[in-house]
């Protein structure tokens, strides 16, 4: 009888015996402590202390590892800079066992290693700038939901024509098309270096510029460095990064609506880089969408070269966008860019130089009727020189730039030939800027630029002055203020179907002038490290001179930026912005607009993402277009006035568009294909665009009596998609 009961205690604690079949592992690995999840981590099964069976996890920290023998398994963990962890897993057949791994840090401890290397003034300058690269293009995508089309700024039928004289009658269009946006461009957008007049996609179908490309975006709605020159309302400086030449690398997506490609390598020693995206429409029939209005398209090329010290670079920029007006006759307004750039980077002596030879063109077309179309075209060509040296504590820059601008427009019908007008000008310009830091907690930049302008022969000073205070180990308040002159449009070039044809190489005239502005600005950046936010806030007061298309010989505008960003496990961001305009000739308008947005993973199954936007009191330029029962193309010798003036017209158009709200909705899901480093992955995706059915126009119809009507609006879209990466 002892011996039965030995028998069955020694049966009881004997391992079950291994079952016939197969199990499955999966779960997570993450860090402890942190939970941050541990991508590319390497789970093993041992058996006798060498690996028989593996799998990595993906960009979640997600492993699965399947046909996995039932019974005990030891099965290891690790992960660079992390303890290895073992731990003995019972495996039933036919089921899966979760298991999650967590590792503590251990950083690796490496054998002493010298670095030396130059550093680099010109990016220690520009490091300085408040990058915006990260989730929804934080500012920069809120700055482009204010953004026109700017076909109101280039096109001759938007131009600003002079009032009628007195006595005469005033322009009475049967209809009105009101073009968001005001027809003065202020602003100053650059492309490795290369002047883009409109960048942004604006139907909201795509982020405005792929972030995939992108190395850094630099924001200054006032007080921009002395380089800056020919901006009087903000700079926006973007840079495109240098492709991977490690291999063959492909990202990219496509649903019914859009679609977009990344393709990098390296060809011997020349790194290149292309990207293009599209709004193409194809599946909008589908979609019970009809005729869908809106067509995009870009295309972005970068390939550089190094030369020992040196670096020569080249970047080509193309995109075209066009909305639909009516279904029905065909109307429709298009505009499109082309800019590239070369630019080569060397040391002379101890000094960073760097030359960029830049061009960029922007050309838009409006309907003017079934017949009429009113065409314009602007273009610059730069040519600047940039060198940065260290002395000691102190950043000094210096350069110099030549600048051609170029204006062309043109009227045609069918019942004439072309009317044409072409002004080319020129303007140089020189700086020289110092970035000095006396003490840890104080950094100033000053600096000073002249431009001499064609047009104009007085040459014409610019001070700049930026003072950075750092309040704590992550918080500073920077005071900056400047001066800023450049070209504007003193009023439209072609006056009238009859007006004659200049010498295509005019000089000048009084259809430009020179325009200056004031800025100061006050801002604030504070970093919440243990939360993994970023908050800030930045404050401006801008005052405008000798700029004809304002109304006014002075303007005035003021407003603040509000912006907060987090990091970790849910990426979410959120931005206000309020300004106000004012001038002698306009009453008091303010536009505010808010953007918001977050992305997280739900129990690490399926990514969710949020993007609202919300914008009231934008402006309107107002534009003449014929009712489409009795649209005909003017006579020979008519005018075609530019902007027609509300207050001459009984039933006056609003100066300003209706509060609109965006909101889409995504979710999607990452399966990694076999690749220990999570570079090959696929991610369909379901994507609702326009969840509230109460999105923004960039166009809408006027008619009397009946009010603003918009145009190429669009529907509630659901999209289903693929994006890849390999």
């Amino acid at each position: 009888m002892r011996l039965l009961s030995a028998t069955l205690l020694w049966a009881a604690l004997q391992p079950p015996a291994a079952p016939l079949g197969w199990g499955g592992l999966q779960g997570w690995v993450r860090q402890e402590g942190t939970r941050q999840p541990l991508p590319g981590a390497r789970l093993e099964i041992v058996h006798q202390g060498v690996p028989i069976q593996h799998a990595y996890a993906d960009r979640r920290g997600f492993y699965r590892l399947t046909s996995v023998p039932a019974g005990w398994q030891t099965v290891r963990a690790w992960h660079p800079g992390h303890d290895t962890l073992e731990l003995q897993v019972w495996v039933p057949a036919g089921a899966d066992v979760t298991v999650e791994f967590a590792l503590a840090a251990r950083p690796v401890a490496l054998a002493p290693l010298d670095v030396s290397a130059r550093p680099s003034p010109l990016e220690l300058d520009s490091a300085s700038g408040p990058h915006l690269v990260g989730p929804g293009m934080g500012r920069l995508g809120q700055k482009a939901l204010e953004e026109g089309p700017g076909v109101d700024g280039v096109t001759p039928a938007a131009g600003g024509a002079p009032p009628p004289q007195v006595g005469a009658e005033p322009a009475q269009p049967g209809d009105l098309l009101l073009v968001r946006s005001s027809s003065s461009d202020l602003k100053l957008v650059l492309l490795d270096g290369a002047p883009v007049y409109a960048p942004f996609h604006l139907g909201g179908l795509l982020d405005p510029l792929d972030p995939a490309l992108l190395r850094s975006a630099v924001l200054y709605l006032g007080g921009a460095p002395a380089r800056y020159g020919g901006a009087l309302s903000y700079v926006v400086e973007l840079a495109t990064r240098p492709g991977r030449g490690d291999r063959l690398r492909t990202d990219g997506a496509v649903d019914p609506l859009t679609a977009r490609i990344v393709v990098e390598d390296a060809f011997g020693p020349a790194h290149w880089l292309v990207g293009a995206r599209t709004v193409h429409g194809i599946g909008a029939p589908l979609l019970g969408a009809g005729v869908f209005p809106y067509r995009y398209g870009e295309v972005v090329a970068r390939a550089d070269i190094p030369r020992g010290p040196a670096l020569l670079s080249a970047t080509a920029f193309l995109n075209h966008e066009a909305v639909r007006l009516d279904p029905d006759d065909g109307l429709q307004a298009v505009w499109d860019n082309a800019a590239a750039s070369i630019r080569y980077r060397t040391w002379i002596g101890d000094a960073d130089a760097e030359f960029t030879l830049a061009a960029g063109r922007f050309g838009a077309a409006l309907p003017r009727g079934l017949e009429v179309v009113a065409r314009g075209q602007t273009g610059r060509v730069r040519l600047a020189a940039d060198f940065a040296r260290l002395l000691g504590p102190t950043t000094l820059r210096y350069g110099a730039i030549v600048e051609r601008l170029e204006l062309d427009q043109e009227v045609t019908n069918d019942m004439g030939e072309p009317v044409r007008r072409r002004v080319v000008t020129d303007a140089a310009g020189a700086y020289a800027e110092v970035a000095w830091a006396p003490v840890s907690v104080v950094r100033l930049r000053g600096g000073l630029r002249g431009d001499v302008f064609l047009s104009d022969v007085v040459s014409h000073l610019a001070p700049r002055l930026a003072v950075t205070l750092r309040l704590t180990e992550h918080a500073s308040l920077t005071l900056a203020a400047g001066r800023y002159y450049q070209y504007v449009r003193a009023g439209d070039f072609v006056h009238g179907a009859d007006a004659p044809l200049p010498d295509p190489d005019s000089t000048p005239d009084a259809r430009l002038a020179v325009g200056r502005a004031s800025h100061w600005t006050v801002t604030l950046v504070q970093d919440v490290q243990p939360l993994g936010l970023q908050f800030g806030a930045e404050g401006y007061y801008k005052a405008f001179g000798g700029v004809p298309t304002l109304g006014s010989d002075r303007a005035f505008a003021s407003g603040m930026d509000l912006w907060l960003r987090a990091t970790g496990p849910v990426q979410s961001w959120i931005g206000y912005s309020l300004g106000w305009v004012w001038a002698d000739s306009l009453r008091f308008q303010g536009r505010q607009l808010l953007s918001a947005g977050a992305r997280s993973s739900v129990r690490d199954w399926v990514d969710v993402g949020v993007r609202f936007a919300y914008g009231a009191g934008l402006p309107f330029s107002a534009l003449p277009l014929p009712n489409r029962e009795d649209a005909v193309a003017p006579p020979l010798g008519a005018p075609l006035f530019a902007r027609a003036d509300a207050d001459q017209i009984p039933d006056r158009p609003p100066r300003t568009a209706d509060p609109y709200v965006r909101l889409d909705l995504e979710l999607s899901r990452t399966f990694v294909v076999g690749s220990p480093d999570g570079t090959m992955a696929l991610t369909p995706y379901l994507r609702v665009l326009n969840a509230v059915g109460h999105r923004d126009a960039l166009f809408y119809r006027y008619r009397r009596g009946r009010g603003p009507e918009r145009l190429a609006t669009l529907p509630l879209l659901p999209l289903l998609g693929l994006e890849w990466r390999f």
